[in-house]
């Protein structure tokens, strides 16, 4: 997660009666010997150091997980019994993007010669065998590192479920040297048990039987999806029960363990090109995508939205689901199913446009389509984010197969200056708009007299390019005030061979219809704010202008983290990284302050001095952008038109393309470098948009935290250990540091 931001807030609940709700029961008394007493004793002799404590568990887990699959009847067992291995004696690999390589002790398939290397006589060795972190179907974490420790065992979890897209579920242990506790964790949320002490063994038996053989509604794998191990990634084939098997798949982006936990894979051959996404939802959604996506193309294919192949002959009957509590507690999430779309459209996240020309053709081919689904089919996007702008788009030919193009699909931007709006069938969009999992369907309402869709007053989307009013969860107030009627700006001009183009595009009429006149501003008032009360809240409601809002912010993040391919030396990253913060800090969503509004007082001088030299030139139009997104239009009466705020920023943009005589090469993929120069890598953490919030530590037990690292050097090293945000936390003159992949931008829905 970027750092200067709070760190990943963790909802988990507890369960009393987590044994019978959680875990399977084995089927027969699994039998204690005599080493296993010696066992129990190292790992309930508190020492300094856990070293003792992590050997030990790892040789007693080992040793009841064979026992409890000698137990098993012929016909449950799998191929061989779990290991329990250690990081002293083995090093794992290939991890999430974000997931810390040290584990304590994690659990695999046998047999244990699988992963035996050389014979390790000194647990600070190097030379360990290696073990894949997606082989791993548990782990066990046997320290804390901050609080009660539940925070840090949950972050496990997390990282599981993130490296294991075919795992729908998993267990986890926390163990220490007075009790332990067990974390189930899928898409619905995590749940923990009470603690129990080393002399009440039946819930570890439990747990190792539940890894063999889950409980009803808590499935542990997904075999429609296998993995394939290679050398440098892992490739998975996902399975379709009409249309056979997609081998050779590559994992091309991973969504957050918890809620909707979206994963997408893409599989590229000579002929084809398929994406796969897989998504647990909710059974109280107005539609789903699928469902959105056919009402989208229901009367040929509109350009610029992704295609849909087919979908909902994958999943199994039942479809998998994941586990709610059984005692009345709640998840942080409601139960989900699993669904799973083959998407035939495909291309490049906005981040490696080529030129910053292109880039901007793409927003602008966006937001044409956003202005298309809202006033021809009243549909919402309302996630619009970095990760769901595709550029350079490409489409299966099955999508076009005996079926059109839409009768009158949006005018792009290369037909505009290329003086040719005429439909021959071809989808011109240079931009894709992706995932509508948040879309909705609007009920057309020109009077707006229908109740409004509970939908539509539902805060949703990436939190840090949401719109301010989306944020906040009501109308905003910023900057707005009943005396400061000249607050709105007027419609933008054009002139000249720009006014030309627009008028050929799209006639002298529809720019005539927006402009102002000398006794109106848009055509409206404002409403009599000082007589209902200058603190009255008006709710939110998504509307049209809002996926615009989310739209500029978007557009203005890439403009200043955008890296052109000819170097500048003399690049301002302290000016860089405050205006990258007022991005990164609004992770959390409330009525509590929006640190973008800080944009809004940055002077022209302020945003030269932020964006990259070669990119000077679009100091203006970001000052522009803002000037229009400041405001709250819902203040006004009567409303302006929904597609009022669209039309600014199309004559924006178009504005800013016919003006770019160099196209701006960028190096693609690469964004602004976001360290200081001492750091050793530029190489940053994804953005993550949770919050961070440490649990209480009811019990009252004593926390088992390893003591070692007096000196400077461990104290350095320990707090290298923690999250990265933490650790910016802790120092301040640490640089911090944060996204420079930005498809692993994660949403986060509220």
């Amino acid at each position: 997660m970027n750092l200067g931001t709070p760190p990943t807030q963790l909802r988990y609940v507890e369960d009393k009666k987590f044994v019978k709700n959680h875990l399977a029961q084995p089927n027969t008394d699994i039998l204690r010997e005599e080493g296993d007493q010696q066992l129990l004793d190292k790992i309930q002799t508190r020492r300094r150091k856990t070293t003792g404590l992590i050997v030990a568990l790892s040789q007693l887990l080992t040793e009841y997980s064979q026992r409890v699959y000698e137990k098993m009847t012929e016909g449950d067992r799998p191929a061989h019994s779990y290991v329990f291995i250690n990081r002293f004696e083995h090093l794992s690999t290939h991890h999430p993007h974000d997931s810390e390589p040290r584990k304590d002790i994690i659990a695999v398939p046998g047999p244990k010669s699988r992963y035996m290397g050389p014979p390790v006589e000194n647990a600070k060795r190097t030379n360990k065998s290696q073990v894949r972190f997606d082989d791993v179907v548990s782990l066990v974490r046997c320290r804390a590192l901050s609080g009660d420790g539940l925070d840090d065992v949950v972050k496990h979890s997390r990282h599981l479920l993130s490296s294991r897209p075919d795992m729908v579920g998993t267990y986890v242990l926390w163990a220490r040297a007075r009790s332990y506790q067990i974390v189930w964790s899928d898409a619905s949320g995590t749940i923990h048990s009470p603690r129990y002490k080393w002399t009440h063994l039946p819930p570890l038996f439990a747990y190792l039987s539940s890894l063999y053989t889950p409980p009803k509604n808590h499935v542990l794998f997904d075999h429609t999806i296998t993995r394939t191990p290679h050398p440098d990634t892992t490739l998975w084939t996902i399975q379709s029960r009409n249309h056979g098997s997609f081998i050779g798949c590559r994992k091309l982006f991973l969504g957050r363990a918890w809620g909707g936990r979206t994963n997408v894979w893409i599989q590229q051959t000579a002929h084809r090109v398929v994406v796969i996404k897989d998504t647990f939802l909710t059974n109280k959604r107005q539609k789903t995508e699928e469902a959105l996506l056919r009402y989208i193309h229901r009367r040929g294919i509109y350009p610029g939205v992704v295609r849909l192949l087919f979908t909902g002959d994958q999943a199994p009957s039942p479809p998998l689901m994941t586990a709610q509590p059984a005692d009345g507690s709640s998840m942080s999430e409601p139960e989900r199913a699993r669904t799973r779309l083959f998407m035939g459209s495909y291309g490049s996240p906005i981040s490696e446009a080529r030129s910053v020309k292109d880039m901007l053709m793409a927003f602008y081919d966006v937001l044409e389509v956003l202005r298309g689904l809202s006033m021809e089919m009243n549909v919402l996007h309302r996630d619009i984010s970095t990760e769901n702008i595709v550029i350079y788009p490409e489409h299966h030919p099955d999508t076009m197969k005996d079926q059109r193009l839409v009768e009158c699909p949006p005018i792009f931007i290369s037909q505009i200056l290329a003086k040719n709006k005429t439909n021959d069938g071809i989808d011109k969009a240079t931009g894709l708009l992706i995932d509508f999992d948040h879309g909705i369907q609007l009920v057309h309402d020109p009077m707006h007299i229908v109740p409004v869709d509970r939908d539509r007053t539902q805060r949703t989307g990436t939190v840090m390019f949401m719109s301010r009013s989306g944020s906040k969860g009501a109308v905003h107030w910023h900057g707005t005030y009943p005396s400061s009627s000249t607050f709105y700006c007027t419609m933008p001009t054009l002139k000249g061979k720009v006014k030309e183009l627009y008028e050929l595009a799209y006639g002298s009429e529809t720019y005539d219809r927006y402009c102002d006149t000398v006794w109106e501003a848009h055509g409206t008032m404002f409403k009599n704010l000082m007589r209902a009360g200058i603190e009255r809240k008006f709710p939110f409601v998504h509307k049209p202008h809002h996926d615009v809002e989310s739209l500029c912010w978007v557009l203005i993040y890439m403009l200043f983290h955008v890296q052109p391919l000819e170097r500048t030396e003399r690049v301002n990253l302290p000016a860089f990284w405050t205006v990258r913060d007022f991005f990164h800090e609004h992770t959390e969503p409330g009525p509590i302050g929006d640190t973008r509004s800080h944009f809004f007082f940055l002077s022209t001088g302020d945003i030269t001095n932020c964006l990259d030299p070669k990119l000077a030139s679009f100091t203006q139009l970001i000052r522009n952008i803002l000037q229009y997104i400041e405001p709250e239009y819902d203040l006004l009466d009567p409303p302006l038109p929904p597609e009022y705020l669209h039309e600014v920023i199309r004559r924006l943009l178009l504005e800013a393309i016919y003006k770019m005589k160099d196209p701006i090469a960028l190096d693609p993929g690469n964004l602004r470098p976001l360290t200081y120069p001492t750091e050793s890598t530029s190489e940053d953490d994804p953005c993550d948009v949770d919050v961070d919030v440490p649990g209480p530590d009811g019990n009252g037990d004593d926390i088992d935290v390893d003591r070692e690292g007096t000196t400077e050097t461990n104290k350095l090293k320990r707090k290298m250990d923690v999250e990265p945000d933490d650790a910016a936390q802790q120092d301040t003159k640490r640089p911090r540091r944060v996204d420079s992949n930005i498809m692993e931008l994660r949403s986060h829905t509220v």
